[in-house]
Order: C-alpha cells, then structure tokens, then sequence
C-alpha cells in the first residue's frame, strides 16, 4: 500500500476522528478509503454527459425528429437526464 501525506482543516480532523470513535472505521486511512470508494462508485453510477448527449443526439437523428431550435433540443436532454436520474 503507497502511504500518502494531506493537509485538512482542523475541522476536517475533528470529523475524522468522530468517524473512528462511533466504531465504523478503525482509523482514519479506513474512512478516507471509504469515502475514495464512493466517489468511485458514484462517478461510474453517473453517464459520462458528452457521451449521453452524442446517445441522444444520434437517437434523434434516427428517430429522423427534428428540432430546429437548438434550446428547446437541450431543454429535452435536461428533463429526460433528469427523469433517467430519478
């Protein structure tokens, strides 16, 4: 395992060392690796948006709809990633 040295606020301390007194983590390290797994976790939950947009963009195209302006076109994207999201 590669040891690695940060800085954090004396609050940020303060919430670690809270974090190993309730009995969830043995150490500190544990709750920084915790918190390093669900970010990774949630970023690969979460459609990279230039890749979901060219998936939109090249459904419409075959669907052959239309859409003259482009604001109402991103209007859509935006409440379809929305309901996707919900």
């Amino acid at each position: 395992m590669i040891r690695q040295s940060i800085s954090i606020t004396e609050r940020n301390k303060k919430w670690l060392e809270a974090q190993v007194a309730s009995g969830h983590f043995g150490n500190e390290s544990e709750v920084i690796r915790d918190m390093i797994r669900e970010r990774e976790l949630r970023e690969q939950e979460t459609p990279d948006p230039i890749e979901w947009l060219r998936a939109k963009l090249a459904k419409s195209i075959e669907s052959g709809i239309s859409y003259t302006d482009p604001a109402d076109l991103l209007a859509m994207f935006k409440a379809e990633m929305k309901q996707e999201k919900a």
